[in-house]
């Protein structure tokens, strides 16, 4: 199908063929941004009644378990819910509920909450569903729940698979301190997931390590470098610590920043990317030259085209994308962001437990919006709140939402 075929088919027949793209699961894929595309460069009143095509997002990340874990993490922000909450999952029928009322989503996100994906007894039909309507997908554990059929699984989808796995020290003991739990039983399991998915050619897994960066592990952070090349991980990405926790955020150690650029050194040469919160890049580089000299690191030995690295100085990422920065391809933001700040999550729906819908895991829009009453593109109420996104409109909780990628573009721009 061509994107000439795709407006040929819409202009002789708008309401049957959107209805057919719907039923067929094809407006997930090309055909909505076509026609999304066409619709906004074609202002024609006759065909108002589908703007939202282009209103409706394509990221989708559902809450998938809550209110138990099989570990006790020191710093897990959903400890406190875990104690009032019983055990709750997200149903395949559920699930495919929620993928019919968003026609649009062509990434399908599974986060931890306060509880581990993998413990959701339908996660294996739910993957098949995936499977089956051509999706990708990327998901966040602590690796201990891999069971040989769900690595399977994984390793096999033939769609693009983000698999994040968390893991906050290379060290057994420092491990067990922070996660209550074992390293070795992660360790067989990512190695399983490895070697499984060198058995499949087609498998568009990426296997990726999360470590939340505290003062007592981040100068450990090159022994991480080792574990995610170990595992054969492509990226480490570090972020701040969510709450108010003893030890702290990784930006009370005093050595973070030589911390991560020893780490981004060795990172480079093992081919493991780096990915760090934008605001501690920005710090990095305002003291680069301090580092380079405090580790004895020669230029040459971490530059391997100057001409290319000072040019990624000059032209960092845009400011409004979501994706985290990394030392190793976007290099460092500019002390001095001149362009505006434009929430990049207006692409992406959140679902909350029970239905509840927000832009993403930080806010909340109105309870009033569940995505179990009615096909969200049929939600008036939920189509103006998409508007505010597209406006650019940056919510009060967004705020406090210290992980979030586009917050610390804005307060890095407003010199916080």
């Amino acid at each position: 199908m061509t994107q000439d075929e795709v407006i040929s088919n819409f202009l002789e027949s708008p309401h049957s063929y959107v209805n057919h793209l719907i039923r067929t699961n094809e407006l997930r894929h090309e055909a909505r941004v076509w026609l999304g595309n066409y619709l906004l460069q074609n202002a024609n009143p006759e065909y108002a009644e589908f703007s939202w095509i282009f209103l409706m997002p394509w990221y989708l990340s559902i809450d998938f378990t809550e209110g138990a874990c099989n570990l006790d993490c020191r710093m897990c922000c959903g400890k406190e819910d875990r104690k009032n909450l019983k055990f709750a999952y997200v149903s395949r029928k559920e699930f495919r509920q929620i993928l019919s009322h968003v026609p649009t989503a062509s990434m399908i996100a599974l986060p931890s909450n306060s509880s581990d994906p993998m413990m959701n007894p339908d996660i294996l039909p739910i993957l098949d569903i995936l499977r089956r309507n051509r999706l990708p997908f990327n998901t966040v554990c602590n690796g201990h729940l891999l069971t040989p059929k769900i690595i399977s699984a994984i390793a096999s989808h033939p769609f693009h698979v983000e698999f994040n796995v968390s893991i906050d020290s290379h060290n057994p003991d420092k491990y067990r301190e922070i996660r209550r739990g074992e390293l070795q039983p992660v360790i067989d399991n990512m190695l399983a997931l490895k070697e499984e998915r060198d058995k499949h050619p087609e498998s568009g897994l990426s296997i990726n390590v999360m470590m939340a960066g505290m003062e007592d592990n981040i100068e450990d952070l090159t022994g991480m470098v080792h574990l995610c090349h170990q595992i054969g991980a492509d990226k480490c990405k570090v972020q701040h610590l969510i709450g108010d926790n003893t030890p702290g955020d990784f930006f009370l150690n005093h050595h973070w920043q030589e911390a991560m650029f020893e780490a981004f050194v060795e990172g480079r040469r093992l081919g493991v990317e780096l990915i760090f919160p934008r605001d501690a890049l920005l710090q990095m580089e305002a003291n680069l030259d301090e580092i380079l000299i405090h580790e004895n690191v020669a230029i040459d030995n971490i530059k391997s085209n100057e001409d290319e690295e000072k040019e990624h100085l000059k032209n960092p990422e845009p400011i409004g994308s979501d994706t985290p920065c990394s030392i190793s391809q976007q290099s460092l933001p500019p002390k001095k962001p001149k362009s505006p700040v434009v929430c990049s999550r207006f692409d992406n729906l959140h679902i909350r437990f029970g239905g509840g819908m927000a832009p993403c895991c930080h806010v909340d829009f109105p309870t009033t919006l569940n995505i179990f009453d009615k096909p969200a593109y049929q939600n008036m109420d939920f189509l103006r709140y998409r508007l505010l996104l597209f406006r650019g409109d940056v919510f009060d909780d967004c705020h406090n939402a210290i992980n979030c990628h586009c917050m610390q573009e804005y307060r890095i721009k407003k010199g916080s």
